[in-house]
């Protein structure tokens, strides 16, 4: 089993524990076995995968492309100038587990937050990815706004209504909830999270380039040293993370 695989089956896992499954187990080291993903030299991960019936969607509209866990919430971008931020909830009612739309996140008819920066809905594109700051409870993701690249984030407390980020007020986040790395902006998107680097890469798909956010210091967000990179010379449409390897594919 490839190590892309056991980073997929872990995000099942995280999912599966946002939806009301089980925590992941650890075990030992070496091999593949039990439902568990191992490779040489690292941890097995049980992955417990939620029954029929645990996960109920609320809401219909709108299509976003990542879902992004954050404890017992999900969250999703919806994509292009809809760019909604969704999100729903685990709870118990009763004594049985349903979701349910996250307080300030809309209704189950109208779910999302209709996210504005400047009087302005983010473009986000049609592989719109996302970034978990668990400990600061944000949400990162790429797009555009006025015609500049960069990328949103936004304030998501466990308990009430979202907020966007405030500035640093240095040169590229002077803007509430709006962090630019580009002064150009298209379909921002297609790209990949590092959480061992605490970054998030993005890709310009009408253009050569790669952007990255360093996202460790939540104070502080800005571009990775030496990014935007377009010295690569071809069309990227995604940018994939190696783990523990320090280096992103680009096809």
């Amino acid at each position: 089993m490839t190590r892309t695989s056991c980073r997929f089956l872990a995000i099942v896992a995280a999912l599966a524990s946002a939806l009301g499954g089980a925590a992941p187990a650890v075990g030992a080291a070496g091999g593949f076995a039990g439902g568990g993903c191992r490779e040489p030299g690292a941890e097995v991960v049980q992955v417990p995968l939620p029954q029929v019936g645990d996960i109920e969607f609320t809401g219909d509209l709108g299509d976003g492309f990542e879902p992004l866990p954050l404890g017992r919430r999900v969250f999703n971008i919806w994509h292009h100038n809809l760019s909604k931020v969704q999100c729903s909830e685990m709870v118990r009612r009763a004594g049985v587990d349903r979701s349910q739309v996250c307080e300030g996140y809309g209704t189950e008819r109208s779910p999302g937050y209709a996210l504005r920066v400047g009087g302005e809905v983010p473009r986000t594109s049609n592989a719109n990815v996302g970034y978990v700051d668990a400990a600061a409870n944000r949400i990162i993701y790429p797009a555009a706004l006025q015609g500049k690249s960069g990328f949103v984030c936004v304030e998501t407390p466990p308990d009430g209504p979202p907020s966007l980020c405030p500035a640093s007020n240095k040169s590229f986040f002077t803007m509430d909830g709006f962090i630019r790395v580009e002064s150009t902006g298209n379909n921002i998107g297609w790209g990949s999270a590092d959480y061992e680097k605490q970054v998030l890469y993005a890709v310009d798909w009408l253009e050569p380039r790669v952007y990255c956010l360093n996202v460790s210091d939540p104070a502080d967000l800005s571009p990775c040293r030496g990014y935007p990179y377009a010295a690569h010379g071809f069309g990227t449409l995604r940018a994939s993370v190696m783990p523990k390897t320090g280096r992103v594919i680009l096809t």
